[in-house]
């Protein structure tokens, strides 16, 4: 009496192995990138994601000057393309700023120069920094614009005062604030608010990505390496969809050239890890780790890192927010989907059916001599 086997995992044999290899050299450059990316990472546009509206309500009419603020107010920012200088004073008073025909120069002994390098003011301020004394003006650029911390025109915390804490569902105003400067002998200023303005449900957006990329689950009807194409598909859409990032790493902030292209690469690469997991999925390839790296390295760096947009109502972006809270959402949806894919494609994956064994020669029982 003869029992089935029971069905086994089934690698075919020296198949696979280039995708093992590109795998494993995808998984060592994700790995090394956010082990080591540090200082590059703390500038991510989640960075930005708040519910701090910060303001410009009241700008004096100069020809040749602009102003911006960026979202939470995170950063201020003017252009001054006039013939007379602007200098930009200080938290005391003391001349910091001085943009104008002739580029920007910024006040050596002025306690902003300091300051207003990071974004809470978590700074030591040396001891040269008087705002009493002289001038020192150092050169930063020739062109007549600049961007920096001004921490009058944001919260100085990363969490909300006691106000909002108790009832962050509701809209208010937090405080006014001016920056003043002065302009052709003139003493002026600039002028705007900061709101609390609270943001979406983040779960409602979750909810839709899950949605939107449930086709990855049609391959729960196929069995083996054959249930994955339908992930790798969407896994490969979301990548691709995510590449709209590359103009928010140059224009949604004023960051300097070597962030920019630090963001422009994490983007590029996290984003071809998952191009190249689907690809390789797609092949149908005997090895499952390809779409699992990249459907993680996607759900990494596009969503988990920037989760904070979900339930933010101000995003550093370029492009509607509900654009990015999207890309967000859709970026860990895949990776659920495509988990349970995974799983579902180890279990079914089975070796193929052997030919039966051919019937033993052997004489007949109980025939007659001569027919033996």
């Amino acid at each position: 009496m003869s029992t089935a086997a029971a069905p086994r995992t089934w690698t075919p044999p020296g198949a696979g192995s280039a995708a093992a290899r590109l795998a494993t050299t995808l998984a060592a450059a994700v790995m090394l990138v956010v082990a080591t990316a540090g200082p590059a990472l703390a500038h991510i546009r989640a960075s930005s994601a708040t519910n701090f509206d910060s303001r410009l309500t009241d700008v004096p009419d100069l020809d040749g000057v602009r102003w911006w603020l960026y979202p939470g107010g995170e950063y201020l920012e003017v252009e001054n393309t006039s013939g007379q200088p602007l200098t930009v004073l200080g938290y005391d008073g003391e001349p910091y700023l001085r943009v104008g025909p002739d580029g920007v120069e910024r006040n050596r002994n002025s306690p902003a120069t300091y300051l207003n390098e990071e974004r809470y003011a978590d700074v030591a301020v040396p001891p040269r920094a008087d705002p009493e004394a002289a001038p020192d003006w150092e050169r930063l650029s020739d062109a007549p614009r600049y961007a920096w911390h001004d921490h009058r025109t944001h919260w100085m915390a990363p969490d909300p005062p006691p106000v909002i804490a108790d009832d962050p569902g509701t809209p208010r105003e937090v405080h006014t604030w001016t920056v003043p400067f002065a302009y052709d002998g003139r003493a002026l200023e600039i002028s705007g608010s900061l709101r609390w303005e609270p943001g979406p449900a983040w779960w409602t957006w979750l909810l839709a990505g899950l949605v939107l990329t449930a086709p990855a689950a049609a391959g729960l009807r196929r069995r083996g390496l054959d249930a994955l194409r339908p992930a790798a598909v969407v896994v490969a859409v979301v990548a691709l969809v995510n590449l709209v990032h590359l103009r928010d790493e140059v224009s949604a902030l004023p960051l300097p050239a070597l962030d920019v292209a630090f963001g422009i690469g994490h983007n590029l690469l996290f984003i071809g890890a998952g191009l190249a997991g689907a690809a390789l999925a797609w092949r149908r390839t005997s090895s499952l780790l390809p779409l699992g790296i990249g459907a993680g390295a996607v759900a990494f760096h596009q969503g988990l890192l920037q989760v904070s947009q979900l339930g933010a109502s101000q995003v550093a972006t370029v492009w509607p927010p509900a654009l990015i809270r999207l890309l967000v959402a859709l970026s860990i949806g895949q990776a659920l989907w495509t988990a349970v894919v995974l799983n579902h494609a180890r279990r079914t994956q089975t070796a193929p059916p052997s030919a039966p064994p051919a019937p033993a020669a052997h004489a007949a029982v109980g025939a007659p001599a001569e027919a033996r």
